[in-house]
């Protein structure tokens, strides 16, 4: 029996047994059938000789006229002590009396004068309690009631039953903080209990074990809020260890939760509840139909973030969630089917707790991107120009647990189909994403890669120059992304590369196979020039703490070379700026025929460029003209001017779609 059982039990034996006298002496065993028909000192009674522990000391027993008042000094008992039962042959109970015990009762106590019994210490002793719980107890019997309060360190009882219309009814309040000193609890389930819990139950004293209860507390949760309340209400049967629950209702208002030292998170409110009235089987710890409904308001994510020698707190906003769940639970399993909203999406996922695992699976779910998109904008700056016009994103992810290895795996399939839209000034179309891993996480933190696979392509890009075709075969390795294999088709001809990792320092060679010198030109400052060749290439990659660097890059023409010409009208009275010999040496390529054109190219991570290139060749307009070395060094910011080639083809898209 529960600790409460044995509880209740004791009050009901108490009660019972001083209001209709049958309690016994211990070294008589007889029964005391006087007792409230006189006035009498009783210094100690033994209800149960088996259990010498249990006494009923220093009972005074006063009646006057109709009248009887009952005083108890001291009641010891131990509820871990197993009762032998009354000594003797016990009467036969009739029919009546097995059918209805509880008319039997009533019986008994209407025959009863009015009682005043006061027991001013009961101690209480059990395996469940820590140390020993003294409780003063009042029972008050009227013509109309009967009266029974009960007060301890713990919890205060009252309880009441309405003789005429036989109603039972019980009010107790739980000193929650107090109660870690009592029972045995954990440092972890102890900083929850705080406050007063109310209890409130009703029922028909025929059917005392068959009534409507109610459950409320209100007071901080650790860790996660200040005002925190819970409300539970509904139908319950004692004896069946049935409950129908009508009301569950858990919210927490102004929730922080720390997730690490240097961040947190916080909520207006979290409210949980369930939608419609769910029957639960407590005593085997079983239910078919649970639902619940959980909503999380608007929420931020506070990030400390080091400001000269103190700090600023960074707020990041997230969206408002909605969940909905339907459990079914007995004590070997946990079976959750949930379906998520947030950002205009509905996700399904299923959370299933074994003896042996822990598994949380999200099902294929489909993702419309073109709504995520527009509902992310309004929760980061950095997403507010993203704007999806197509596409879809396909996901089915595993979480399982195993508790006997305390091995966690993590299984991920995500598929992205056809998306298509811009970013800022940038415009994608055809992205396909694939996207599979499976990780295995031991107990002292290893990590198995059992598979890492991610593909990303896209038919085409504008990031100033058109580019085509991109193909990026990469690996997640568990936090620091790989590059396996990148290629792609721009500017006339192919770039790609191998084996670079996108964690700091790394280093691959980038090569350039087939570039078109007009196209070059084409996307440059000055596309007005002309020009034919066909540029090959290496640029060794280096990706620093500071970010992407070329160093000492190498270009060169094919054979047979090119040309170049430069109209006069336009570029070279713009670049020669009245400078004589420099327009004399534009002019020389207004028509420059070169057989050779190698360069050297740097950048850096702020996007400055430095291009030194020698050409050799001649102009053929101009007679007599020898053979000329020309060397010409230009600096720019590619970053600059890729912006700059954005912004005009968007101005040029968007007078064509008006005119």
């Amino acid at each position: 029996m529960t600790f409460v059982g044995k509880g209740v039990a004791f009050i009901v034996f108490i009660t019972w047994s001083l209001l209709t006298s049958s309690v016994v002496v211990a070294s008589s065993i007889e029964s005391l059938t006087w007792l409230p028909l006189f006035s009498a000192k009783v210094k100690k009674l033994q209800p149960d000789i088996a259990c010498p522990q249990n006494q009923i000391l220093g009972l005074d027993v006063d009646k006057h006229k109709a009248a009887l008042k009952a005083d108890i000094q001291k009641i010891n008992w131990d509820l871990n002590c197993a009762s032998t039962g009354t000594s003797g042959a016990s009467k036969p109970r009739s029919d009546t009396e097995k059918k209805n015990p509880v008319n039997l009762f009533l019986d008994k106590l209407s025959a009863i004068p009015s009682v005043t019994l006061r027991i001013k210490t009961i101690n209480l002793v059990s395996d469940l309690i820590k140390g020993e719980l003294s409780s003063a107890l009042q029972i008050t019997k009227t013509d109309t009631n009967v009266k029974v309060a009960l007060n301890n360190a713990l919890f205060a009882l009252n309880a009441r039953v309405e003789l005429p219309s036989q109603q039972l009814i019980v009010d107790a309040s739980l000193k929650a903080d107090v109660l870690p000193q009592y029972i045995h609890l954990t440092k972890a389930q102890a900083k929850y209990l705080n406050n007063e819990i109310h209890l409130h139950y009703q029922s028909d004293l025929t059917r005392w074990h068959n009534g409507t209860f109610t459950i409320n507390w209100q007071g901080s949760i650790a860790d996660i809020s200040e005002a925190g309340s819970v409300s539970v209400a509904g139908d319950i049967d004692l004896l069946a260890e049935k409950i129908k629950l009508t009301t569950f209702v858990i919210t927490a208002k102004q929730a922080l939760v720390t997730i690490s030292e240097t961040q947190a998170w916080k909520s207006a409110f979290i409210k949980l509840k369930i939608p419609e009235p769910t029957y639960l089987d407590y005593g085997k710890m079983h239910s078919k139909h649970l639902p619940l409904h959980l909503r999380i308001g608007s929420s931020l994510l506070l990030t400390k973030v080091p400001r000269g020698k103190g700090q600023r707190i960074e707020k990041q906003k997230l969206p408002p969630l909605f969940a909905q769940a339907l459990i079914t639970a007995n004590k070997n399993s946990f079976d959750s089917d949930i379906s998520l909203s947030v950002l205009n999406q509905k996700l399904l996922l299923e959370l299933l707790i074994k003896p042996e695992s822990i598994q949380l699976q999200m099902h294929n779910n489909q993702v419309n991107l073109v709504t995520l998109a527009s509902a992310l904008s309004g929760y980061h700056e950095s997403l507010s120009e993203l704007e999806v016009t197509n596409g879809t994103l396909n996901s089915s992810v595993l979480f399982e647990y195993s508790r006997a290895d305390e091995i966690l795996t993590i299984e991920s399939a995500l598929a992205t189909d056809n998306v298509q839209g811009k970013n800022n000034d940038i415009l994608f179309a055809g992205v396909q994403l694939n996207s599979q891993f499976k990780y295995v996480f031991d107990k002292h933190k290893n990590i198995t890669i059992a598979q890492d696979i991610q593909t990303l392509t896209a038919k085409s890009l504008f990031v100033g120059v058109p580019i085509k075709a991109l193909k990026i075969d990469a690996k997640l390795n568990a936090g620091k992304p790989i590059i396996q294999h990148f290629k792609t088709e721009m500017l006339g001809g192919r770039v790609d590369f191998d084996d670079f990792s996108l964690h700091a320092p790394s280093y691959t060679i980038l090569n350039v196979a087939g570039i078109s010198l007009a196209d070059i030109f084409k996307y440059s400052s000055y596309p007005e020039i002309e020009s034919k060749a066909v540029i090959d290439g290496m640029l060794p990659l280096n990706l620093t703490e500071e970010g992407l660097e070329i160093r000492e890059g190498i270009i060169v023409s094919r054979y047979p070379g090119g040309y170049i010409k430069v109209p006069e009208s336009t570029v070279i009275k713009a670049v020669g700026n009245g400078n004589a010999d420099f327009l004399l040496m534009m002019q020389l390529l207004s028509n420059f025929q070169f057989d050779t054109l190698q360069g050297m190219i740097k950048y850096t991570s702020d996007g400055e460029s430095d291009i030194q290139v020698e050409i050799k060749g001649r102009n053929p307009d101009i007679v007599g003209s020898p053979p000329i070395n020309f060397n010409y060094s230009h600096n720019e910011n590619i970053l600059k001017l890729l912006r700059a080639l954005r912004f005009n083809d968007e101005i040029e898209r968007n007078i064509k779609e008006r005119y």
